[in-house]
């Protein structure tokens, strides 16, 4: 690494004024390592009233690294982050951090410690939910909002932005940005990061570079939950065509799709005994296994027509 290094922490927003101010004031906070990197904010607005820009200026007196704003008039989150790298400029390291995350005040120090400490191209941090309101019992007993963790170093073989520091020059070297297929349906950085792994560049999980991620009421509700995994397999089922030749990447696909359907009407059956965590649960899992048959057929459901939160 270079000794002054040079980072965008990169916010792509929509309509989330209240999410949007909590994460700059949290990224106000965060404690820099020495020596200090330069720092700057690069915030893309996909409200087609540019919704942000008011709050931008507003802020901006009292923020301590200075912050860009460009609006992205092309709906979907693939442009949003596309422009986000092009707006980035000269810099070394892209940081990605969503609108409705704060982070910790460690949480750049310790992405920048891990990346020289394991040498790794890319480095991707845990989220924690936080809720608006007191959830269900039935949602912190699934755990339906928890992501998996691993100890500090474990080396993936795929990413997400919601947390995740790399380096600038990695779109360039993969020929490929965020996938424009993807824009309202997301997994576009599932994709982008998978194809970085399969390229040959080295992911680490950075365990203590934590932000949190608040989750709204609205996203509460089994619906929500089902509708999510719904997506989540159209995207596997779009990855694997992109980045696996047929017929193996169909026949890969089926097996799971099917695996998951199965599995999840056997869950679904207990949990008509067992109680609506686990019937949930077992819906997504058929939803998933249909989602991944869907997605490879091309058939994308735009489920960031409407955004949750504020």
């Amino acid at each position: 690494m270079a000794e002054t290094a040079r980072i965008a922490i990169c916010v792509p927003t929509f309509k989330r004024p209240v999410g949007l101010k909590r994460l700059l004031e949290g990224i106000n906070e965060i404690d820099l390592p020495d020596p200090a990197p330069d720092v700057k904010i690069v915030i893309v607005d996909n409200d087609p009233d540019r919704g942000a820009a008011a709050l931008i200026e507003e802020l901006k007196p009292t923020l301590r690294f200075p912050v860009s704003y460009s609006h992205q008039t092309k709906r979907g989150i693939s442009p949003s982050r596309n422009q986000a790298l092009n707006d980035a400029g000269n810099v070394d390291w892209i940081v990605f951090i969503d609108d409705d995350e704060r982070p910790e005040k460690n949480w750049l120090t310790e992405l920048l410690r891990v990346q020289q400490e394991y040498q790794a191209d890319v480095v991707q941090g845990p989220a924690e939910p936080i809720y608006d309101i007191d959830p269900p019992a039935w949602i912190v007993k699934g755990n339906f909002f928890r992501r998996p963790r691993f100890k500090t170093g474990h080396l993936l073989d795929r990413g997400s932005t919601r947390n995740i520091l790399f380096r600038a020059d990695l779109s360039h070297k993969l020929g490929a940005q965020f996938d424009l297929r993807l824009a309202l349906l997301s997994g576009e950085d599932g994709l982008f990061f998978r194809n970085a792994y399969l390229s040959g560049f080295k992911i680490v999980w950075a365990d203590e570079a934590l932000v949190w991620e608040w989750i709204p009421e609205d996203r509460m509700i089994a619906k929500y939950l089902i509708r999510r995994q719904f997506a989540t397999g159209c995207q596997d089922g779009v990855i694997g065509m992109t980045l696996f030749k047929p017929p193996k990447a169909q026949l890969r696909l089926i097996a799971k799709a099917a695996y998951r359907i199965v599995y999840g009407s056997l869950k679904a059956c207990a949990g008509l005994i067992l109680g609506k965590r686990v019937l949930v649960n077992g819906i997504q899992d058929i939803a998933h296994g249909v989602g991944r048959i869907v997605g490879m057929l091309g058939i994308l459901p735009e489920q960031y027509r409407v955004t949750q939160g504020k």
